[in-house]
């Protein structure tokens, strides 16, 4: 069943990007006829705009900078903290060497998840996995992102999908890929039946 779960996830793990494919230009062979030629029939606008396809994008960046987000200690312990994104609040728990945003699959664009980052890692940074130094705002929103995908892919009736939802951001997944993340949990979990934790 995890199996079925990673299948799922395989075609997003290595994303193509976004790209224009022009459906005009490839070249199709189909039996020639003398009675009607493909140019004698005229197109409407639905066929000329159905011949360029293109891949959907993620949505339009809102920040600016990490100020944006107007992050602040919600009771003055250093722990719980509200960000606004989107004219929604989010809350963000920290714990020694832990971030954890809660609902943190709402939030899509890249470059805002990077300033978000940002903004945490200037308020607490997290070690690196090798403890030699801290995470930056680029592989943390990684680590994010991953999460993200994985929220995509599974099912709403999966028991990962509720981990999935909320990002912990710690030294441990520091530049692992969804597919690294599946792999190491399927073998802790193989032997446990505990809900995984993403």
């Amino acid at each position: 069943m995890k199996i079925k779960y990673f299948l799922l996830c395989v075609p997003f793990i290595f994303p193509s990007g976004c790209q224009e494919i022009n459906l005009s230009s490839a070249e199709i062979s189909a039996p020639e006829t003398s009675e009607i030629s493909a140019s004698a029939i005229p197109q409407t606008s639905e066929q000329a705009q159905a011949e360029t396809v293109i891949q959907p994008t993620e949505p339009i960046s809102l920040l600016q900078s990490p100020d944006d987000i107007n992050i602040y200690d919600a009771d003055g312990m250093g722990e719980n903290y509200i960000f606004s994104y989107d004219n929604q609040d989010f809350q963000a728990f920290y714990s020694y060497d832990n971030w954890k945003i809660i609902d943190s699959y709402k939030i899509r664009n890249n470059d805002d998840i990077k300033i978000i980052c940002q903004a945490l890692k200037d308020i607490h940074p997290v070690h690196s996995a090798d403890m030699s130094g801290y995470r930056d705002a680029d592989d943390m929103a990684y680590e994010w992102i991953q999460h993200n995908i994985a929220y995509d892919v599974l099912p709403d009736d999966s028991e990962w999908k509720s981990s999935a939802k909320d990002v912990d951001i710690n030294p441990d997944d520091q530049n692992k890929n969804l597919y690294d993340m599946f792999l190491e949990r399927q073998d802790i979990f193989s032997s446990y039946s505990e809900k995984p934790s993403f």
